[in-house]
């Protein structure tokens, strides 16, 4: 493969930059405020940090990096707001009469007197008479001292020891990538220790969830999945009802959102058949009604909520009223097809869980949108969640507004700036003063900064190699782009363009039909035919429903059952129409690399990959195919992808 760009550029190698002296320090993993996630090689093997007093202070203590396990910083840390409260206090003795009443004023605030009360009751017996006098007049108009207290940074230790307090004195000096680097607290968002990477599969493998978990034993207690209860947050802070949760949880890789003006909020809601105690708070989603909407779980690196990141474990509680059936658990990959779909028991409190070789970037809790459009019973529109968890979530590129490049060493740097050169690209980012030369071989993927396009109303045939082109579908699929030609023994999958893949199970396939795949129900297609405007299959085709748990509270109805009714479908009604698997489909082979557009098409190059990729600049990105070429403007390409070697 041979990298060309309009600008010739001389660089150092990574390797030969650099040659400052190292101890040996535990490498850290930094996540910076500029947006990027670094493995750092301290220059010292200690750090400072300010434990929190039981008087309200703070003292400062050594700590060595091979016993931490994480330092979560808060955004605004809490030695600038004591700063804050102590110059007030000192301004309750000014000259100024004026000057006193303001500073009073101030004190009384909860951010300030609510929140540091134990502080100031250390001034109550202050030598001057009259902050003494205006201290205790501030102490005692609190109504209520149990506000929270402001969020602290935390340590935690491999130990297992947690302190709070401040790491305002926090300063990292070391390598990254050959370079000296230097960051001080306000760059920095999170400290971890350094993760080793995951090795790449030797092959591909059939795309299944491996397991649908049904009950808590078969997920909880696994070491190092994260865990979240609604209780309080990653700082230990204590999380108040009714407290809006969207971005409470991005400091351990979780996400919640809603649609629209909605938001997800800590709740009190009863579990009472939950086999684990749920503590008493619990999320749902504030809408026009309480507990109502479609609640959004998406993953993100630790500490960098714009960075996205993908889970092969995820299990929640959810309680609701009524029926079983009347919501839904679907997961999503980050091509946004949906791995795989729940649907609510038969008992009040259900577990929900998946286990899948396909990373999981989305999970989406909602009323069953599907069974709603079959039956004519209202459905249940409460529920809530409690006790999510999951494993630790690794990067992936997904469309974005934040250009993001990883090395296949692990780090992920949020760009500033980025020049394709011909061996080495030139990538400039926030935490250095200089541009860092990187190798082509050590880039893992690209994830450009571009919104999403408008996606045309046409098929997507997934292909052999893991290509995925857009097209129309007749007796036979045409792709759009009329260079391509593409035979009928290539075609793995079908679905309209408008809508997400839903996988099959791999036993599906085991009678050698085709498999369509409808939301909650799998039919194996016999005699299934594509004619010029419509698919049909034979009405004694078998069909595989989702399994519900029942025992005993309710009988399965007739109008539960989610199977279609029909058995031909127009290829203009993409409402109804399934998708269609012709093969199992696999996952890409990881020494395959691929060029994904803002529309949704994929190019797979490498050495099993139908295109190979001839160029790569600031412009555009350039494949080859036999009979022709394919050019993407930069403009419209979401990520590029070069493959796992190692």
């Amino acid at each position: 493969m041979r990298i060309l760009s309009n600008v010739f550029l001389i660089f150092l190698c990574l390797p030969c930059l650099g040659n400052g002296a190292t101890t040996g320090a535990q490498q850290i993993t930094v996540a910076t405020a500029g947006g990027s996630v670094i493995q750092v090689q301290p220059s010292s093997d200690t750090f400072m940090f300010g434990v929190m007093q039981p008087d309200g202070t703070t003292k400062s203590r050594q700590f060595k990096y091979d016993e931490m396990r994480e330092l979560l910083l808060t955004d605004n840390p809490i030695a600038n707001i004591q700063a804050d409260v102590i110059t007030l206090v000192e301004q309750l003795g000014d000259d100024d009469f004026t000057q006193r009443e303001l500073a009073e004023a101030k004190l009384s605030q909860s951010q300030f007197a609510g929140r540091f009360e134990k502080l100031l009751r250390n001034y109550r017996d202050h030598p001057n008479l009259e902050i003494r006098y205006r201290i205790r007049r501030v102490l005692a108009s609190l109504v209520d001292s149990t506000t929270p207290v402001p969020a602290q940074d935390r340590l935690i230790l491999k130990s297992g020891e947690h302190f709070s307090g401040d790491a305002n004195q926090l300063r990292i000096e070391g390598q990254f990538l050959g370079l000296p680097i230097q960051l001080e607290r306000q760059q920095i968002r999170q400290i971890s220790i350094a993760n080793p990477s995951t090795p790449a599969p030797a092959t591909s493998k059939s795309i299944k969830v491996e397991k649908l978990l049904s009950h808590v034993d078969q997920f909880y207690n696994n070491g190092d999945d994260f865990f979240f209860d609604f209780e309080s947050d990653p700082y230990g802070n204590s999380i108040s009802l009714s407290e809006r949760l969207n971005d409470s949880f991005y400091p351990k890789g979780l996400r919640l959102s809603s649609n629209d003006t909605d938001y997800v909020r800590a709740v009190r809601f009863s579990f009472k058949f939950c086999p684990l105690d749920s503590g008493s708070k619990s999320a749902c989603v504030q809408g026009e009604r309480m507990f109502r909407g479609v609640m959004h779980i998406r993953f993100c690196l630790p500490g960098q909520p714009d960075i996205a990141a993908a889970v092969t474990r995820f299990g929640l509680f959810i309680e609701r009223v009524d029926h079983s059936r009347d919501f839904v658990v679907e997961a999503f990959d980050a091509n946004g097809n949906i791995v795989s779909l729940i649907e609510t028991t038969d008992e009040d409190c259900c577990f929900a869980g998946f286990q899948s070789n396909v990373p999981i970037t989305e999970v989406r809790i909602q009323q069953n949108p599907y069974l709603k459009t079959l039956v004519g019973r209202q459905l249940d529109e409460m529920y809530a969640v409690d006790n999510l968890t999951f494993n630790r979530p690794v990067g992936v590129a997904t469309p974005s507004d934040h250009s993001i490049l990883k090395l296949k060493s692990g780090n992920y740097l949020s760009l500033t700036s980025l020049q394709q050169g011909e061996q080495h690209w030139q990538a400039n980012i926030k935490e250095l003063n200089q541009p860092i030369s990187i190798p082509l071989e050590d880039i893992a993927w690209y994830q450009t900064a571009n919104s999403v396009a408008t996606v045309p109303d046409q098929w997507r045939a997934l292909l052999s190699d893991g290509s995925v082109i857009m097209g129309n579908m007749g007796e036979s699929f045409q792709p759009a782009d009329d260079r391509l030609t593409i035979e009928a023994k290539q075609i793995v999958g079908l679905w309209p363009s408008g809508k997400p893949a839903m996988y099959a199970n791999p036993e599906d396939f085991e009678s050698n039909l085709p498999v369509l795949v409808f939301p909650g129900c799998r039919v194996l297609a016999k005699d299934f035919t594509q004619g010029k405007q419509k698919m049909t299959w034979d009405t004694s085709s078998e069909f595989q429903l989702q399994p519900v748990r029942l025992k005993g509270r309710e009988r399965q109805a007739e109008e539960d059952d989610v199977r279609p009714p029909y058995h031909s479908v127009d290829y203009d009604d993409t409402v109804r129409a399934p998708t269609v698997w012709l093969k199992s489909p696999k996952t890409i082979h990881p020494e395959n690399g691929f060029v994904t557009t803002i529309s949704g098409s994929r190019y797979v190059f490498g050495p099993d990959g139908l295109f190979v990729l001839k160029t790569i600049s600031n412009d555009q990105v350039m494949l080859s195919f036999p009979g022709g070429e394919v050019r993407i403007p930069m403009k419209e390409v979401s990520n590029v992808s070069f493959g796992q070697t190692e």
